[in-house]
């Protein structure tokens, strides 16, 4: 085996080492569906694997969460939150019931993330060009600059204590349109949950929610529509389990005039649809009212300004299609892109280590072995790690066959690299250069990377449910190593404390 070649493999295990701490844990029954109309679309629920009496109460739940959702938050219901919030624009505040609340202070959030781009007060614009219905028109564009007028999230005021709603100017409307779905599915997922359903698609409309796996160990597989084509097949597929997929695109809704085609998603700055070289844009989290009110930001945004925003999110990732039909995934895609996807030694070990792609780690593994990343992790003097599977093997961990790590081991790793003695200079530089390329910033570095001049992190962040690490070397002022693994805890409050407890530790290193 060549040097350099050596050298790849080395740093391979040790990237694996830092990934390992990530994750230390039928009666007649069949499939069932049913299809509703609610929220101005046709949606689909099907529960997989439960019982036949219990199928029919569920399904009608369900039913009734979405009729509930639609008569508060539709713009069309006469007596709806959202209707009575506009019938009261430039008068004052409306009550309105806790979850519309809930709705409307996460899309000002969208609106303050993407500067306006994501506005739900761009509904008298919309309601001109009337794009999916029987009255869609290209409207003047005097028409468009007086209804831009009463177009501005900030002209929305909220009072949280009475959870109350006011626009600021009198022919202001919001419609929750871009968004209403999203929160439903998540209303929808807790519900099942809580009727112990384990495996179950959500479909509202296009907006996806995956429950469970298809089987043990398999996930399902949803199409990501090609936005060119007009029978509806899919550019591609992506494998998930327990995550929202939420696509929005030019080919849902268009008006075609003197051979221009006009999409309906509208850009709140012109009046009319947004232009880029977009196509599409998939949202993969695990929020679905994140999902929705993502897809539409970021296709507003465009390729680059959108990748950045998704980029900046944790345990969010997206697909951008463009015009020219270009897949392009943005962090952690790797783990839903698998098909046809070849990939160097290198690309792996840096895309598990800066996306915290689970994929790329196991496609390592069994490129490594388990048994000589385990000879490799003796050597390297690592008395308290394992790898005794790869990740998210149900099967092995069942068998109690689990993988371990130290802080302390962590801490020698770190300290090894620091002092560029961790198998030779060159594999430990490039293994710190990688962590200080780590995309996942809310934990060790949240309130740090706001200092001037910029102090430089390399760590690696990990997460699962009632999981979270976040481990690293802070180079100010005199460097020190940070190990932070917390299983079984309240992740935001612990997420805090990281954050809180590195600030003090800085704080206290440059005092010294």
């Amino acid at each position: 085996m060549n040097k350099k070649k050596s050298t790849f493999l080395i740093i391979a295990i040790i990237a694996i080492c830092f990934f390992i701490y990530i994750f230390m844990g039928n009666f007649n029954k069949g499939d069932y569906s049913q299809t509703y109309y609610d929220l101005n679309t046709v949606s689909n629920i099907t529960l997989y694997n439960v019982k036949e009496s219990d199928s029919k109460e569920i399904l009608d739940e369900c039913g009734k969460i979405l009729l509930d959702i639609d008569n508060t938050m539709s713009k069309t219901r006469d007596y709806s939150d959202v209707t009575k919030i506009n019938q009261n624009a430039g008068k004052g505040y409306v009550n309105i019931s806790d979850k519309t609340f809930e709705v409307i202070k996460t899309a000002l959030h969208f609106s303050d993330i993407s500067d306006g781009v994501f506005d739900i007060s761009i509904g008298p614009v919309v309601d001109l060009w009337g794009i999916g219905t029987d009255n869609a028109r290209v409207p003047d564009k005097n028409e468009i600059k007086d209804k831009l007028s009463l177009v501005n999230y900030k002209d929305i005021s909220i009072d949280e204590k009475n959870n109350s709603v006011k626009l600021n100017k009198k022919g202001m409307e919001i419609d929750l349109g871009g968004i209403a779905k999203g929160y439903a599915a998540d209303q929808i997922v807790k519900y099942l949950k809580s009727k112990d359903v384990e495996s179950a698609i959500i479909n509202l409309g296009g907006n996806v929610f995956i429950l469970g796996e298809k089987e043990k160990n398999t996930p399902f597989k949803v199409g990501i529509q090609d936005p060119t084509s007009e029978d509806g097949s899919s550019i591609g597929n992506i494998a998930v389990s327990n995550k929202s997929v939420v696509t929005s695109g030019i080919y849902e809704r268009y008006l075609e005039k003197d051979g221009i085609i006009y999409h309906h998603m509208i850009d709140p700055s012109t009046g009319y649809p947004f232009e880029n070289n977009l196509s599409s844009v998939t949202i993969i989290s695990s929020s679905s009212i994140v999902g929705d009110g993502l897809s539409t930001t970021t296709f507003g945004l465009g390729l680059q300004k959108g990748m950045k925003l998704i980029e900046s999110l944790d345990n969010t990732d997206a697909i951008f299609i463009t015009k020219d039909k270009d897949k392009v995934p943005s962090c952690g895609a790797l783990t839903y892109m698998r098909e046809n996807l070849k990939v160097k030694l290198e690309d792996l070990y840096t895309l598990m280590i800066i996306l915290s792609d689970n994929y790329a780690t196991n496609m390592l593994i069994d490129k490594l072995g388990i048994d000589n990343i385990n000879k490799t992790i003796k050597n390297i003097g690592l008395r308290n790690t394992v790898l005794n599977r790869k990740m998210f093997d149900d099967k092995k961990a069942s068998l109690g066959l689990e993988n371990y790590i130290s802080a302390e081991d962590i801490s020698i790793l770190l300290e090894k690299m620091y002092h560029k003695n961790l198998i030779n200079k060159k594999s430990s530089e490039e293994m710190i250069n990688i962590l200080k390329n780590q995309r996942l910033n809310g934990k060790i570095p949240f309130f740090l990377q706001s200092i001037k001049p910029k102090i430089e992190i390399a760590h690696k962040t990990g997460e699962d449910t009632n999981i979270s690490h976040d481990v690293g070397i802070v180079f100010s002022k005199e460097p020190f190593i940070l190990c932070f693994c917390g299983n079984n805890v309240d992740v935001p409050h612990y997420e805090r404390l990281i954050q809180d407890m590195t600030y003090d530790l800085y704080k206290y290193n440059i005092k010294e």
